[in-house]
């Protein structure tokens, strides 16, 4: 009897056990689901982040700054050789789910549990397009859920064209291009439009792995993941047998690459100008890069490449005894606005957002603070150029003097 009691008593405790666990999973369930409901889809189609633009004396650009730059084309505009290299790649089943495929799910979960950790998500381009603007790209089973509600809301609000028309305009292509159109142009220096076949199989291999394949970091790696998605266009007859042979025969053709005209010039002059605009007006680096704001500033552009060619000169600067640059900085004004016409900070190659010496470095100034700070107050105390005043004599540290702490020299 006793023994039935006991055997009545674990039934019910897993019973109790069993209720708990089902109810802690329908309530984290229920948050994550919350969570995604609480994305706000509209943000897919807001207006595209505006940089800031920074202008000379003369009412000329001088830089564009951006954190994320990306042009927006119609799907129309798009060659069809793209979209159905995307598909083929990223989704083959893009057209029959409904955000989210139950088939590939089923298939990543099977090499999830091989591997014993999350290697591979099945993801949709409708679930990379949800990823993409709201969520990182952790590894999370509760990531993977909030995505893939996400996912089912945005195929309700928007059809398929319109889902992948935002897709191919937001996802990252790598070199720091956003979307196919800058894709293009940054690769091939091309409009999206105006690509070939084999280019846009090489954009098409990107998203998964941008760095690895970027034909500008490895060039045959690039090829390989290429041709193969040129593979997949053959083996569902989207391209024909010649069109396939010539394509995977066709060299990959890039452009000469380098920093945008407007993005790397006089970018110590650009830096210092963007530092004052967030410690006087609050804004964070990406708030500032992303405003839209034009920022007048008095730089004459003549005198500015004139300062910069200057510090190119290394024979009008000493020599290093330590084989280390001897570093300087200088500052252009325009004595009646106080204007800065031209500004350096450092000799030698220059890095993004790097040391200011012309304007971050706190130093002795030496002699030439005596125009400011003793003969200015002199002149308003009644001196003149013609006063005379008596060397020699010992002077109180409480006053300004030559670090001698005697007048001569003043």
């Amino acid at each position: 009897m006793k023994f039935q009691i006991n055997k009545v008593s674990l039934f019910k405790g897993f019973i109790i056990f069993a209720a708990l666990a089902v109810g802690i999973l329908a309530l984290s369930l229920s948050v994550l689901i919350a969570s995604a409901y609480g994305q706000d889809l509209d943000k897919l189609e807001e207006p595209l982040p505006k940089p800031l633009i920074i202008m000379d004396k003369n009412g000329e650009v001088v830089s564009e700054q951006y954190s994320v730059k990306y042009t927006a084309v119609p799907l129309s505009e798009m060659p069809e050789t793209l979209i159905e290299a995307i598909i083929a790649v990223e989704d083959h089943r893009f057209y029959e789910h409904s955000g989210v495929d139950l088939i590939g799910i089923l298939r990543s979960a099977l090499k999830n549990l091989r591997s014993g950790s999350i290697v591979g998500g099945g993801s949709t381009i409708t679930q990379q397009l949800a990823k993409n603007l709201f969520y990182t790209s952790e590894q999370t089973y509760s990531r993977k859920i909030k995505e893939a509600v996400t996912a089912l809301r945005i195929e309700a609000k928007f059809d398929k064209d319109k889902i992948m028309e935002l897709y191919l305009n937001q996802i990252y292509f790598g070199e720091g291009t956003w979307g196919v159109q800058d894709a293009a142009q940054v690769y091939f220096g091309k409009n999206i439009q105006d690509i070939t076949l084999p280019e846009a199989a090489l954009l098409a291999a990107l998203p998964k792995a941008p760095t690895s394949y970027s034909p500008f970091q490895d060039e045959e790696k690039a090829k390989d993941r290429r041709n193969l998605i040129l593979k997949l266009l053959y083996d569902q007859k989207t391209i024909d047998q010649n069109t396939y042979d010539q394509a995977i025969s066709a060299p990959i053709q890039l452009r000469d690459w380098d920093l945008p005209g407007l993005r790397g010039k006089f970018q110590g002059y650009v830096d210092y100008v963007m530092e004052e605009a967030m410690t006087q007006y609050g804004y964070s680096f990406e708030e500032l890069q992303t405003s839209g704001l034009i920022i007048y500033t008095q730089m004459d552009p003549v005198v500015q490449s004139a300062v910069e060619a200057t510090y190119k000169m290394d024979e009008l600067f000493p020599e290093s005894s330590n084989e280390v640059m001897v570093q300087s900085g200088a500052v252009v004004l325009d004595p009646s606005t106080g204007g800065i016409r031209g500004m350096i900070g450092y000799r030698g190659q220059y890095f993004y957002q790097g040391l200011n010496r012309a304007t971050q470095l706190k130093r002795q100034p030496g002699s030439a603070i005596k125009p400011l700070a003793v003969y200015a107050p002199a002149l308003e105390k009644g001196y003149t150029p013609n006063s005379i005043l008596i060397p020699g004599i010992r002077m109180s540290k409480k006053y300004i003097c030559n670090y001698q702490l005697f007048q001569k020299g003043f």
